[in-house]
């Protein structure tokens, strides 16, 4: 019970790092600045693919286009065709983006009713 608490604890605290955060949807045909305090820090481009069985992977590409290290927290909330959210996201994922650097990130979808995704990147301290 107490690793338990620890754990909720640890990832509120995560999550309260986060400054300037955006959600970009998988149906979005747009890359996305994050923020407005990232201005041109971090591109978000995102795409989808199947995988065996009908499960969709999402993934997306993070730039940092600054001469910063930047450090970034990112999650995927997974839907289906009729935009119900299925209620089983990924936890918040911490990366670190050094100058100039792009990194695709992606996840399986919980199940194969998933069709879309929403990705949320962070800006943490």
């Amino acid at each position: 019970m107490k690793r338990l608490l620890l754990l909720a604890i640890a990832s509120l605290g995560l999550a309260g790092c986060a400054h300037n955060c955006v959600v970009i949807s998988s149906n979005s045909n747009n890359s996305a600045r994050v923020g407005s305090g990232f201005d041109s820090i971090v591109g978000v481009t995102t795409s989808t693919s199947k995988l065996a069985g009908d499960l969709v992977v999402g993934k997306v590409q993070l730039v940092n286009n600054t001469t910063e290290n930047q450090q970034v927290q990112y999650k995927f909330d997974w839907f289906s065709q009729d935009g119900f959210n299925l209620g089983q996201g990924t936890p918040w994922q911490p990366i670190s983006l050094y100058p100039n650097m792009s990194k695709v990130v992606s996840a399986v979808a919980p199940s194969g009713e998933a069709t879309n995704f929403n990705i949320s990147v962070c800006q943490m301290n």
